[in-house]
């Protein structure tokens, strides 16, 4: 992957909107939101929305707003759930036409990155930041991990070859105008997921949409701690697929495809004592990953697994047959308010802070 050239910093830094909702976050905002508040940038602003929490999340966020002044709180609207609607709340809520999402279970890796993010932003209207986990002990972490920086490398390499398909709603930025355009989550507000995914395919544009690469942009967060877990959040990441435009899906299926039959296809072979052949491809297409693996794997804070790459680059491949299930049923999954209809436009009368 090329890395896209560093931006000259704009001489006048805009005002910055750091959007967050949270549902029962109270012990991930009382590691992390401290982390945000405390970003070395003169101008922003951090607004949570409680997506009708029942543990201590609102006197928490209560409590910050008395002992900061660039941060709001609000609620999402009486009987209406989700993730969408709490962030459409929040836009509308800011001051600045710049927002940052993010979400309340992760922690910027330093305190540039806000200024890292706008740094990188250039003549941009969109662009699309990394979120890497925390690494920690053990198999499923060292997989997760392995996981996203596969992902990553997908959705950037798309991005630099002009055809943006996704981002990760836990560092993404973009200018509000956008959100007006795409009459916010409109599209899509039928469905759990896809404020990162669904959003960036409405509004993505390839003279307008910047990566950042920068380790100290990165923002961290924790894996799921059972593999039940870590599998019902990568269904549900995929069930937004469905709607992606046809040339990401032609080339994420060939992608997905090539790595599922890679291992299969060569003991196959094998066995068919066609193994000097294969055992050359076999060796030669492994040589040619670790190539682009290697260097990316350091600038994505994931170096030390490309030593056991094989072993991740073939649990890889049974993870994706096992996630073939999800993608054949293709049954997206949905979300139904239990309120009347929300507005998702930004145009709408802002609500007020409940801080």
């Amino acid at each position: 992957m090329k890395t896209p050239k560093t931006q000259e910093r704009p001489t006048k830094l805009p005002g910055i909107s750091i959007v967050i909702a949270a549902r029962n976050e109270s012990s991930n905002l009382r590691a992390n939101l401290i982390k945000i508040l405390t970003q070395d940038y003169p101008t922003f602003e951090v607004i949570v929305i409680d997506d009708h929490s029942t543990d201590e999340t609102g006197s928490i966020l209560a409590t910050y707003a008395h002992s900061h002044a660039h941060f709001k709180h609000g609620v999402s609207p009486a009987g209406i759930h989700g993730k969408k609607v709490a962030m459409t709340t929040g836009i509308q809520m800011a001051s600045f036409e710049w927002i940052l999402t993010t979400d309340a279970d992760c922690r910027p890796a330093t305190e540039q990155w806000l200024g890292s993010m706008v740094h990188h932003l250039g003549t941009n209207k969109l662009l699309l930041g990394y979120g890497p986990n925390t690494k920690t002990p053990g198999f499923l972490n060292a997989f997760s991990r392995f996981e996203t920086t596969m992902t990553a490398i997908q959705y950037f390499s798309w991005a630099l070859a002009g055809r943006p398909y996704m981002g990760v709603g836990r560092n993404l930025m973009y200018h509000k105008s956008l959100f007006d355009r795409a009459n916010g989550f409109k599209s899509h507000m039928d469905l759990k997921s896809g404020d990162d995914d669904l959003f960036v395919q409405d509004v993505a544009q390839e003279k307008t949409t910047g990566i950042c690469l920068d380790s100290s942009s990165f923002m961290y967060s924790a894996t799921q701690e059972t593999w039940q877990d870590f599998y019902r959040q990568k269904a549900r990441h995929i069930s937004t697929s469905t709607r992606y435009q046809s040339i990401h899906k032609i080339g994420l299926t060939a992608f997905a495809t090539a790595q599922m039959f890679f291992y299969p296809a060569f003991i196959a072979g094998c066995l068919m004592e066609q193994s000097l052949i294969l055992w050359c491809i076999f060796f030669g297409t492994l040589v040619t990953k670790l190539l682009v693996f290697i260097p990316l794997s350091k600038k994505l804070d994931v170096h030390e697994l490309f030593y056991a790459f094989p072993f991740f680059d073939m649990a890889y491949s049974l993870y994706l047959w096992a996630l073939v299930p999800k993608v054949i049923g293709r049954n997206p999954i949905e979300w139904k308010s239990s309120g009347s209809t929300f507005r998702t436009s930004a145009q709408n009368k802002q609500p007020n802070s409940s801080s």
